[in-house]
């Protein structure tokens, strides 16, 4: 009884596995063959697409041909001999042979063109009031015949002929393809022709008339199969009319007065035509495959094109498909039989059981059981090893399993203790605002602890203002705030728990974590930073104005007694006397450079606009600067400019600081004995002066840095060449000033090339320019001297007594104002009773530039 129960249950899963192998076969078999299916459809349409690629490259190809052929015919000597005996009382002045003459010659060159091309029906050339000059053509009886003068026509309402006279000479004008016409109407047998015109220019490029050709298009769409082993083509242009197709009433029957059109017949593909230059696919709603292959005729015309349209019905793409089926199905069954008859006889315990535990094994470990063990001995063959595998996975599996969970927990500890003890303070918020985590320092720096702010919003460590009484108000500009701190880090007031505000800099980036975005930011208390760039600008201040004055009044009177305005001296005590003026010099530009770059930094530095002529500034700054390079053996020339004034509006003195700056760099570090090249050049409504140096070049690892205050490639050789670092930054900062720019081009060993573009000055001010051209007249300039420090007014006076100026001196704010409200003064010079105005230097270089 157990027996027959035993073989019961496995014959029924013998017949269970059995229908299930059948079934499977089939599955495969129908499988195999859709397969098969869009592979051989796949492969008919790469086929298909190919073909019609093929007949595009032919037919454009033989156009091509055509037009080389119509562009060389039309260079013939014989049009331009027409056109000079036309505008001579019909004799060519260079041949001396009548009109007529060269027309019979252009007749006879036409007849042979036409001998030697069978597909030209026709070639003619049309003057430019559109009246037949000459034309050749094939008649009915298939020979050459020369149209007599009296049968030509007038084509100049024709649309090939309107066109081509507005072509350039390198164009050709193709028309579509349609019936051939005499006369208005249409030739009978039906001759389709395709239209080449190409305009006829006189040597001094004005258009004359143009030249025909038509062609006969039975040879250009010779490839074009309209039927071939049941697939079948035809032809249309860009309007849907038909030029090729198997049914004769289709073909041109706009031209025979019929209603036939492809958008009609065809509207779904018509419509991907109009966005598509190729396709090929089969349609839900038609039984075969359909496709097309866009062919641009007119190489500069892009809105006309023939379509070839393909057509291959399902049958001839799948017959030989059926047919592999029935052999699938037939195979499938024999070996669905075979495998009935295997698997009774082997589905034993040796093949079912030993499954069964594989798949109650599997399914544990599916669900995370790593306890599983199976009875390896119980089995033989690839059971076993089986077996033995799911064991070893899962042995190992545990280990590796516990011995992760051990280093998760140690990294997470390690990366706690890291952003708890982290010297910035560290707080995460979620989507909404709210706070998640918050280390150490933050709690340090903001003075509240986890309990107090996990779970707040963001909003608590940031000063609400007082006028902005509505929250949401407050947590969209606060939002608004972290958007664009994001990345690039922005510089905020932060509010602690005891309410004071400080200074912070915030630094925000974005993490999705668990399918959630966590704004992460970084904080650091800035407050000490900003107290020393505090004590820094005061310092920078006070440094400048005590230093400056003291060292302009030494420098100035060691000037006058250099100069023998105390006497002669002794060769020591001018020695002496040299290097000191040399060294406060040297001072006095140090501290200037340094209250520039404070003028730059709080936006104050002054600038006196005036419209002036560019290259005398330059020739100006290069003799200023003569002296220094004779200093370093270096010279300086201008090797080009402009012959015309480019007129810019720039403040003199300013642009000739930032010249002193570019050509003082340039003499330093060139070679002794070497020339610095300066150039004058107009680009675009810019111009450009570029200083080239043949210098050892700009490292590459300085370039980034070498507008940046302080900048020096090599200290130890700027300690020998001199220089504060100062000097580039400056002048950057005063090009832009000028709504110009600034940039360097270098090679290591080859020298650097600096240069500044300036804006043209195109629309004059007349109130401006005459204020300028009165100052250039004046004899006696008018300056004003507000300066504190009594000697320094002094020491002018002194070096100014003998000069051709008129001197007018403020010792105060209140004296100053007073002064420049009742005169007109041409220079006036500040020091520091008005922050941000012009040193003494600057100003004793204009005056020294104003001599005679």
């Amino acid at each position: 009884m157990l027996r027959k129960s035993q073989f019961g249950l496995r014959g029924k899963v013998t017949l269970g596995l059995a229908l299930i192998l059948i079934i499977s076969l089939l599955i495969t078999s129908l499988s195999s063959y859709l397969q098969s299916k869009q592979v051989a459809e796949r492969k008919v349409i790469e086929l298909e697409k190919s073909k019609l690629d093929v007949l595009n490259h032919v037919i454009l190809g033989s156009l091509q041909s055509h037009q080389n052929t119509l562009l060389s015919l039309r260079d013939i000597p014989a049009f331009q001999a027409i056109l000079r005996a036309q505008s001579n009382k019909g004799i060519d002045p260079d041949s001396g042979s009548s009109l007529a003459v060269w027309k019979n010659r252009l007749k006879a060159i036409f007849s042979a063109f036409i001998a030697n091309n069978t597909e030209y029906l026709q070639i003619r050339y049309i003057g430019l009031n559109g009246k037949e000059i000459v034309r050749v053509q094939i008649n009915e009886f298939n020979e050459i015949e020369v149209v007599s003068d009296n049968l030509l026509q007038n084509k100049a309402d024709e649309l090939y002929v309107i066109k081509t006279l507005e072509m350039p000479s390198e164009q050709v004008y193709f028309s579509n393809v349609s019936l051939n016409r005499e006369h208005g109407v249409v030739q009978v047998p039906y001759q389709p022709v395709l239209r080449l015109a190409a305009p006829v220019f006189t040597d001094d490029n004005q258009v004359k008339g143009i030249i025909v050709i038509n062609l006969a298009t039975e040879k250009l769409f010779h490839d074009i199969k309209l039927i071939n082993q049941g697939t079948s083509q035809f032809m249309v242009d860009e309007n849907g009319n038909y030029i090729l197709h198997t049914l004769v009433e289709k073909t041109f029957a706009k031209d025979k007065g019929l209603d036939h059109n492809f958008h009609k017949d065809y509207p779904q593909l018509a419509s991907f035509s109009h966005k598509n230059d190729n396709l090929m696919r089969s349609f839900n709603n038609s039984a075969e495959i359909l496709g097309f292959e866009k062919i641009y005729f007119s190489p500069f015309d892009k809105t006309r094109y023939w379509l070839i349209v393909q057509r291959v019905p399902e049958s001839v793409v799948f017959a030989d498909i059926r047919t592999v089926l029935n052999q699938i199905l037939f195979v499938g069954l024999i070996i669905g039989v075979l495998s009935l008859i295997l698997i009774v006889c082997f589905v034993s315990r040796r093949i079912l059981a030993p499954v069964l535990n594989l798949a109650a094994a599997a399914e544990r470990l599916q669900d995370g059981d790593l306890t599983v063990r199976l009875d390896a001995l119980s089995v033989h063959d690839e059971f076993r090893t089986l077996y033995k595998t799911i064991n070893t996975f899962t042995i190992k599996q545990q280990e590796f399993t516990v011995k992760l969970q051990q280093e998760i927990e140690s990294q997470t500890h390690k990366l706690s203790a890291i952003i708890e003890n982290i010297v910035d303070g560290i707080i995460t918020i979620d989507n909404k605002g709210n706070i998640k985590t918050f280390n150490q320092a933050a709690r340090k720096m903001f003075g509240y602890q986890n309990n107090e702010v996990m779970g707040c919003s963001i909003g608590m460590l940031v000063p609400k203002p007082s006028c902005d009484s509505q929250d949401s108000n407050f947590s969209r500009n606060l939002a608004q705030m972290i958007e664009k701190s994001m990345g690039v880090g922005t510089e905020i007031v932060g509010l602690r728990k005891d309410g004071s505000e400080f200074p912070l800099d915030l630094a925000v980036s974005e993490v999705k974590m668990d399918n959630a975005v966590h704004f992460i930011g970084i904080t650091r208390d800035v407050t000490e930073r900003k107290r020393i760039e505090l004590m820094q600008k005061e310092f920078i201040s006070t440094v400048s104005h005590e230093l400056r004055t003291p060292l302009t009044s030494i420098s100035g009177s060691l000037g006058l007694i250099l100069g023998g305005a105390t006497g002669e001296l002794p060769e020591k005590a001018r020695a002496l006397i040299t290097i000191a003026n040399n060294n406060s010099e040297r001072l006095i530009l140090l501290i200037n450079d340094i209250l520039d770059i404070e003028k730059i930094s709080a936006g104050k530095m002054q600038f006196n606009f005036s419209v002036i002529s560019l290259t005398p500034l330059i020739k100006q700054s290069l003799d200023e600067n003569k002296g220094y390079g004779a200093k370093l053996n270096v010279s300086f020339k201008l090797v080009s400019a402009p012959e015309k004034a480019l007129t810019v509006r720039v403040d003199e003195k300013r642009l000739l600081q930032g010249m002193s700056n570019l050509l003082s760099n340039a003499a330093k570090y060139s070679p002794t004995g070497e020339q610095v090249d300066i150039k004058i050049e107009q680009i675009g409504d810019s111009v450009r002066v570029s200083v080239h140096d043949k210098g050892k070049g700009i490292p590459e690892a300085f370039r980034s840095k070498i507008f940046n205050r302080f900048s020096q490639a090599d200290s130890s050789d700027t300690r020998q060449k001199g220089g504060t670092g100062l000097g580039l930054n400056i002048t950057k900062a005063i090009i832009l000033k000028h709504k110009g720019s600034i940039g360097y081009d270098s090679v290591e060993g080859k020298g650097t090339t600096f240069y500044i573009d300036l804006p043209l000055y195109i629309k004059h001010d007349e109130k401006e320019v005459m204020v300028v051209q009165q100052k250039e007249h004046n004899d006696k300039p008018l300056i004003l001297i507000i300066e504190d420090d009594r000697d320094v007014s002094k020491l002018l006076s002194i070096m100014l007594e003998n000069e051709n100026y008129q001197l007018d001196h403020a010792f105060n704010y209140e004296e100053a104002i007073e002064k420049i409200s009742a005169n007109k003064y041409d220079v006036i010079t500040l020091d520091l009773m008005i922050p941000g105005g012009m040193v003494l230097t600057s100003y004793v270089n204009y005056v020294i530039m104003k001599q005679p």
